[in-house]
């Protein structure tokens, strides 16, 4: 477990990729966008030989918010400066995927079209 400290500014986003984790109740980081908030806080860790926020690891908090993944994530929108607590979990617990979402479809739900083909004049 880490700690992080994220600063949005200069129009640049938190660039971190998320998605609800239910077994922590938390946010797994899903990917880090370049030219980000976290892609800069990774590039000065690199050059320092510290822990960088990677793929797979999971937040643990937001700003003392924890357990809570909607208000997590919510945090990270409205605040420009954040604390991020970080597990990073073994490799082999990390890379397995998360168990399947049931979906269903409606009764009532209209053909798939493609976008393309939705957009063609023709």
């Amino acid at each position: 477990v880490f700690g992080v400290a994220l600063r949005k500014e200069g129009g640049c986003g938190l660039g971190l990729n998320v998605a609800p984790f239910e077994p922590d109740r938390a946010l797994r980081v899903e990917g880090i966008l370049p030219g980000s908030a976290a892609d800069a806080w990774n590039r000065r860790r690199i050059a320092a030989g510290e822990a960088q926020v990677l793929v797979a690891d999971v937040i643990l908090s937001v700003n003392g918010v924890s357990r809570d993944p909607e208000r997590m994530l919510q945090e990270c929108r409205d605040s420009d400066v954040l604390a991020l607590t970080i597990l990073r979990k073994p490799a082999a617990e990390a890379e397995a995927p998360p168990p399947p979402k049931a979906t269903a479809m409606r009764a009532d739900a209209s053909v798939f079209v493609p976008k393309a083909a939705r957009d063609d004049p023709k």
